[in-house]
């Protein structure tokens, strides 16, 4: 068990303190487009210089809810890297200087959040944990007092590569005061839980080409729902483009456009599964909802591009 555990809306970190030796544990979650992200490790007490760090990471490839087949994931090693897919989609974990050793195994896991459902317990709503059986394929070992894994994912094992080559700037702090000050300076006081919100906004949403659509709802409804998404971001406006978060809002509509039938509706959202997501036109709300939102920005920009794309 951890002696302390220190969350943030971008990392959360755990300590550990033994006889000899500390050790703290980073799990953090990048800004950049896509799933990457990295996990530190830093050893600390009398005996640190003589410890190896050994990692091993547990791999459960799957859309969503179907079931969990450990048997269907596949691992190919490269120079300090692993790659496990399941069919094409591919998770990548990279570390530097690390020794890996073939050493599989599978084990029973459980999600405490599950997919999301929750069930009314001694008064409180509380998730319903999820069970599953998650499989290694080596352990990867560091010498010395510390560690770092990284860590991409993507529809494709080059998609996954690619984000983990191209690395992140891990300036949060920086992105925290920034934001910080953006609402301080509004004319009501700074609530931590609107600063918070704001901040974790920037690590999630859904990929719709290049541009990222914030995730509309529960943990389950990882998909794209433009209505409930266009809604989020009329109720929020002001913080979002105080807070920086106006060029994120155009990609989305541009996004949404982009994917108007011959008779220009906006899908309400996209169905995931299989290939590419498959619109869905069975609202007329999401219509309504995206061009009253994108008359909010270009009324604040003065977007032309972003107008344009509108009338067209």
């Amino acid at each position: 068990e951890p002696a302390e555990v220190v969350a943030s809306p971008w990392e959360c970190k755990y300590l550990y303190d033994a006889e000899k030796l500390t050790a703290a544990v980073t799990y953090y979650v990048s800004g950049a487009p896509g799933g990457a992200g990295a996990v530190d490790v830093a050893v600390g007490g009398r005996r640190a210089d003589e410890a190896t760090v050994v990692l091993e990471p547990f791999f459960d490839v799957r859309f969503m809810s179907d079931p969990t087949v450990p048997g269907s994931l596949h691992a190919r090693a490269y120079p300090e890297t692993l790659a496990v897919s399941a069919g094409d989609r591919t998770v990548c974990v990279r570390s530097p200087g690390a020794q890996f050793v073939r050493k599989g195994r599978e084990v029973p896991w459980e999600y405490r959040l599950g997919t999301g459902e929750r069930v009314r317990k001694d008064g409180r709503l509380r998730f319903i944990p999820e069970r599953r059986v998650v499989k290694s394929f080596y352990e990867i070992r560091s010498a010395g007092r510390s560690a770092t894994l990284r860590f991409a994912c993507g529809r494709t094992l080059q998609e996954a590569l690619k984000r983990l080559d191209a690395g992140f700037d891990r300036n949060d702090a920086g992105r925290a005061r920034a934001v910080e000050r953006a609402l301080s300076d509004g004319p009501a006081p700074l609530d931590r839980g609107v600063l918070l919100r704001a901040l974790g906004m920037d690590r999630f949403g859904m990929s719709v080409g290049d541009a990222v659509v914030p995730e509309a709802g529960d943990l389950w409804q990882k998909s794209v729902w433009f209505r409930d998404a266009f809604e989020g971001l009329m109720h929020n406006y002001r913080t979002i483009a105080l807070t920086g978060g106006t060029s994120k809002m155009k990609q989305a509509l541009l996004a949404s456009f982009d994917l108007q039938d011959d008779f220009g509706r906006i899908p309400n959202r996209l169905v995931p599964g299989g290939g590419e997501q498959r619109p869905d036109y069975n609202s007329a709300d999401a219509t309504l909802l995206g061009f009253v939102l994108c008359g909010l920005v270009v009324r604040d920009t003065s977007d032309e591009e972003l107008a344009v794309t509108a009338a067209e």
